[in-house]
C-alpha cells in the first residue's frame, strides 16, 4: 500500500511466543523508564541524567506529549541555571550555553521526525525551542537556528513533499523570518517571493501536491501587496496563473487538488469576494470575458474525457456564475442541466445531492420565463381577511412588487422624496408570521430595503428591492421555504406567500388574479 507516493510494508507478520516474551520484556523496561522519569520531575531533579531519561523513552514513544512537557522544565531549568553565572563575560557565556543546549536538542529531533514525520508533538516541541532561541538570543544568532529550520522543512518535504504538517509548520516558520523581531541587516528582502518560486518548484515536481497548492493560493494576495502591484500587474499575475493551472489540467484532469486551485482562482470574478481577490477592480464586462473563456476552455476538456465528473462540476459552477453576472445564458453556459445529468451517472452514490441541486438550478435556467403564484395577505385584520393573489414574473424587482401591490390593495402612499424612510421594505423571516406575537420578534434572514447599498442577497448588508429580483430571494436555497413580510408602512404589514410556480411565456407584467 502507498501513501503520498511512500510505500508502507504489507500484511501483519505471524506473532510467535519468542516475540510475545520479548514484547512483555520491553513494556516491562518501558514502565520503569516512565516511573522513573516521573519520579525524577517530582523531585524537580532537572539533571542531564533526567534529561537522558526522557531522550530514551521519547525514542519508545513520541506520542507521550507529557514527556515533552517534562523535558521543558528541565531546559527550562537549566537556561535559567547558565543566567546566573559569574558576572565576567556572563553574556557570552550565556549565550554560548543556551546556543548549545538548543543546538543538541534539535539534533536529537531529526532521527525523531525521519521515523515519525506526523507525529504532532515533535514538531510542537522544536517550534518550543526555536522560539526559546527568539527569547534567550540576540536576532542574528535566533534566525541562524530559524533559517537552519527551514532549510531542514525544506529537506522533509522533499521526502514526503504533501505532507500537510511540514507544509503548515513551514509557514509558521516562513512567518517568524518576517517578524521584527529577526529583522538584522542580512535579513532577505522577498522571503515572499522565495516561498512562491518555491510551490512553483514542488508544484512541477509533482502536480498533485494540494499542499503546494494551498500554500501558492496564500502566497499571491501577500505577494500583490508586497510588491504595490498595480492592476496591470494583477491582470497578468492572474493571467499566468490561468494559464498555469490550463496546463495542468490537461495533463491530469482526475486531480481533484488541479480543480480545488482553479476554483480558487475562479473566486476572483465572484463579486461577493471581488474585495479580496487577486484583482479586486475588474468591471463587470471584463469578469464576463473570463468566465467565458472559462467556460469554453474547460468544455473542451471534456474531450476523451467524457467520464470525469470535476469538469462537469466547474462548467456547472462557471455556468452558474456567468448567469449570475450577467442574468443571461450563452450557448456553452446553458446546457448546465445536462452537466448535472451527466454526474448522476458518474457519481449515482450522491444521485439525490445533483437531483436536489438539479431543481433548484432549473428555476434559475427557466427564470426568463417562470412565474410565481404569489399570495399577499394583509396581517391581522378584521374578518374577511384582506388578500390579493398574484401572478408575477421571476425577473421583476421587489420595487416592482412593490409597485403592483400598492396598486392592487389601492394603497395611495407617495415614498418618493422622503428623507430616511424605513418603508417600504421586504423581509425574509424564520418562523410563521401569522401566528407571532409581534412581528418584530422574528428572525430576519434577510432585510431588503428601499435605498439598499447593493444587489447581493448572499451578503450579511441590506440589499436593495430596487436591484433584487424575485428568483435570486424566492429560488435561493436559504430562503425559498419561508415566509416573506413586506411592510408598506409602520401600520400596514403584509406577509407574501408562494403558492406555486410556472413557465411560460417571457413577461415583464404583474396580473392581480383575484382577491378579497
Amino acid at each position: 500500500m502507498a501513501s503520498h507516493g511512500v510505500l508502507r510494508g504489507s500484511g501483519v507478520q505471524p506473532v510467535t511466543d519468542q516475540d510475545r516474551r520479548r514484547e512483555q520484556q520491553k513494556i516491562k523496561e518501558y514502565k520503569g523508564l516512565v516511573d522513573s522519569v516521573n519520579d525524577g520531575i517530582r523531585e524537580h531533579q532537572f539533571t542531564n541524567e533526567t534529561l537522558e531519561l526522557t531522550s530514551k523513552l521519547l525514542k519508545w514513544n513520541p506520542e507521550y506529549y507529557t514527556i515533552w512537557n517534562h523535558r521543558r522544565l528541565i531546559l527550562r531549568n537549566q537556561f535559567e541555571h547558565e543566567s546566573l553565572q559569574g558576572p565576567e563575560d556572563a553574556d557570552i557565556l550565556r549565550g554560548e550555553a543556551v546556543i548549545n543546549i538548543i543546538s543538541d536538542d534539535l539534533a536529537f529531533l531529526v532521527p525523531l521526525l525521519r521515523k515519525f514525520p506526523k507525529c504532532y508533538w515533535i514538531w510542537d516541541y522544536r517550534l518550543w525551542l526555536l522560539e526559546e532561541s527568539t527569547r534567550l538570543l540576540p536576532a542574528l544568532q535566533a534566525r541562524g537556528f530559524w533559517q537552519q529550520e527551514l532549510a531542514l522543512v525544506g529537506k522533509m518535504l522533499s521526502l514526503d513533499s504533501r505532507n500537510f504538517l511540514g507544509w503548515g509548520y513551514r509557514r509558521t516558520v516562513v512567518s517568524v523570518l518576517e517578524s521584527t523581531a529577526l529583522q538584522t541587516e542580512r535579513s532577505s528582502t522577498d522571503l515572499i517571493g522565495q516561498e512562491f518560486e518555491y510551490t512553483t518548484k514542488m508544484i512541477n515536481s509533482n502536480l498533485s501536491n494540494f499542499s503546494a497548492w494551498h500554500n501558492r493560493s496564500k502566497l499571491i494576495p501577500r505577494l500583490l501587496d508586497k510588491r504595490k502591484a498595480d492592476h496591470g500587474a494583477r491582470r497578468q499575475l492572474l493571467d499566468e496563473e490561468l494559464a498555469l493551472i490550463e496546463r495542468a489540467l490537461w495533463a491530469g484532469s482526475e486531480d481533484q487538488s488541479l480543480w480545488f486551485y482553479h476554483q480558487c482562482l475562479m473566486c476572483t470574478f465572484e463579486p461577493k469576494y471581488a474585495a479580496e481577490s487577486m484583482v479586486p477592480d475588474l468591471t463587470q464586462s471584463e469578469r464576463l470575458i473570463y468566465v467565458r473563456d472559462e467556460i469554453v476552455k474547460v468544455r473542451a476538456m471534456l474531450d476523451g474525457a467524457e467520464d470525469c465528473k470535476w469538469i462537469y462540476q466547474s462548467l456547472i459552477n462557471l455556468s452558474l456564475l456567468y448567469h449570475k453576472l450577467d442574468s443571461t445564458w450563452f450557448e456553452e453556459a446553458s446546457h448546465v442541466n445536462d452537466y448535472i445529468d451527466e454526474l448522476v451517472k458518474l457519481d449515482p452514490l450522491r444521485a439525490g445531492r445533483w437531483n436536489d441541486f438539479k431543481s433548484q438550478t432549473m428555476m434559475l435556467t427557466n427564470a426568463t420565463g417562470q412565474h410565481f403564484l404569489l399570495q399577499v395577505t394583509l396581517l391581522k385584520t378584521s374578518n374577511p381577511v384582506v388578500s390579493r393573489l398574484l401572478s408575477a414574473p421571476a425577473n421583476i424587482t421587489f420595487w416592482e412588487l412593490h409597485e403592483a401591490s400598492e396598486a392592487c390593495f389601492g394603497w395611495t402612499r407617495n415614498f418618493i422624496g422622503e428623507e430616511e424612510s424605513d418603508f417600504p421594505k421586504f423581509m425574509v423571516v424564520k418562523g410563521n408570521t401569522f401566528e407571532a406575537e409581534r412581528v418584530e420578534s422574528l428572525d430576519v434572514l434577510l432585510d431588503l430595503v428601499s435605498e439598499g447599498g447593493d444587489s447581493d442577497v448572499n451578503t450579511d448588508g441590506f440589499p436593495s428591492m430596487k436591484y433584487v429580483r424575485l428568483h435570486e430571494v424566492l429560488n435561493n436555497f436559504r430562503f425559498r421555504e419561508n415566509l416573506i413580510n413586506y411592510a408598506y408602512d409602520e401600520s400596514f404589514f403584509h406577509v407574501i406567500q408562494v403558492l406555486g410556480r410556472s413557465v411560460g411565456k417571457p413577461s415583464d407584467r404583474i396580473v392581480c388574479l383575484g382577491g378579497q
